[in-house]
């Protein structure tokens, strides 16, 4: 009798024969298997491929729609790959992808989507809409590498804003051709669109990557606006080689001035910023106009990324010495969440004491100042750093204590005498 043929496995005729471990590991949801590169390209060699090498990570490249289809049904299947990376469409194009995400937009596991430097234009975005809208595991997006210009980022801007309940933690547009102008002020918008609209929910987005792009001067006058949100949850925001000048920076500032949450702002290296521009953002960390100004100046922000990149000539990014400083002073360490950089910024700056736009309220506002300096003074005490420091603060804030009194009681002392009688001091 004539033995019949072994059929041809599915696999190798919806996808390369070399890959078929991989689509067994993720129908069979195993755990070891993190990430997923689907690609169109194989030139036939594995080992030629970084990723096909990496544990925890594996290759996908389908065949033709059919290929593309199944792939992404497995994908929606599975239940524990945490990341997806699409590099290009193949042949096929748009209707690869569309096939691709119809079944993929099921799955509830992957947490970081990316898409590499071959996926061109914007409309794929519009396909992973259903993706963002039911899985609420998926924090981070990042387009690197890839010309989506301002169509895409047009078209981007609409699927953010049709599945506003997303949960992204960060986003990357990195070197994709993002010029300033009203489609990145349209993407900006649906962000803060996202914190304005929706009042009973905390924005999710704390890290956006916009480096290599070109956003400049309206660009940063739009994300000065989101910044200004107090419900604006950013805490990194990457503009490093995004053609910002002076009144970018200043844009900025101002966008700052308030905000209590952006820890990281990266946008040292590679933009036209003169020491006019650093002074604008020096002020808004350090306002000496007024001891109150200097304590309402913004503490919270750390790194411009000049300790990040280097330069040929002169190797680190070097910042001007004034901001250098407010910007260390930040970053100190702070005791039981009070931070020490008003105390220090107090301290440095406002060597007169001067009382007289409190005392013009009379006694009301004594209390209060004089409660700040004690805690002023038990946080010096252990706050890390020199000894000899900490020593000379704790010297000043007495002084400066028995100060206060003296210009409450020197300028009002009727006052002062009446309210110590009815012992309201």
């Amino acid at each position: 009798s004539t033995s019949l043929p072994t059929p041809t496995p599915w696999f190798a005729i919806t996808m390369n024969e070399i890959t078929a471990p991989t689509l067994r590991r993720l129908m069979e949801n195993d755990r070891t298997l993190e990430e997923v590169r689907v690609s169109p390209n194989y030139n036939g060699d594995p080992g030629m491929d970084y990723y096909s090498m990496r544990p925890g990570i594996a290759d996908i490249f389908p065949r033709g729609v059919a290929g593309w289809k199944m792939a992404g049904e497995i994908i929606g299947n599975n239940t524990s790959l945490s990341a997806l990376m699409i590099c290009g469409a193949g042949g096929g194009g748009m209707k690869n992808l569309e096939v691709f995400f119809s079944g993929a937009k099921r799955n509830n596991s992957i947490c970081r989507l990316s898409f590499g430097p071959n996926v061109f234009g914007g409309a794929p975005f519009l396909l992973m809409v259903p993706l963002l809208e039911n899985n609420c595991n998926l924090t981070m997006l990042s387009i690197r590498e890839t010309r989506i210009g301002n169509d895409g980022i047009r078209l981007l801007a609409s699927a953010l804003s049709s599945c506003s309940d997303h949960r992204l933690e960060s986003i990357a547009l990195c070197n994709c051709s993002i010029e300033d102008g009203e489609p990145f002020e349209e993407l900006v918008a649906t962000l803060n669109l996202d914190i304005v609209a929706q009042p009973s929910r905390n924005s999710t987005l704390r890290t956006l990557d916009l480096h290599g792009n070109n956003i400049g001067r309206t660009g940063c006058a739009a994300l000065a606006k989101m910044l200004s949100n107090p419900r604006c949850e950013l805490k990194a925001l990457h503009l490093t080689d995004n053609n910002i000048d002076d009144e970018g920076i200043a844009s900025l500032a101002d966008g700052l001035a308030k905000n209590e949450k952006l820890a990281w702002l990266d946008i040292a290296k590679e933009n036209p910023i003169t020491n006019h521009g650093w002074a604008a953002l020096s002020k808004i960390l350090c306002n000496t106009k007024t001891i109150n100004d200097t304590f309402l100046s913004n503490h919270r922000l750390k790194n411009l990324g000049q300790g990040k990149h280097h330069t040929r000539v002169s190797g680190r990014i070097k910042l001007p010495k004034d901001l250098a400083s407010h910007l260390k002073l930040n970053g100190k360490s702070s005791i039981d969440e009070k931070p020490f950089a008003p105390i220090q910024k107090i301290l440095d700056n406002h060597h007169d004491w001067n009382m007289s736009q409190f005392i013009e309220e009379e006694l009301q506002y004594l209390p209060y100042i004089l409660c700040w300096i004690d805690r002023a003074i038990i946080l010096s005490r252990n706050v890390d750093g020199n000894a000899t420091t900490r020593k000379r603060n704790i010297g000043t804030l007495q002084s400066r204590r028995n100060l206060t009194i003296h210009q409450f009681v020197r300028t009002m002392p009727l006052i002062f005498v009446e309210k110590l009688l009815d012992n309201e001091i």
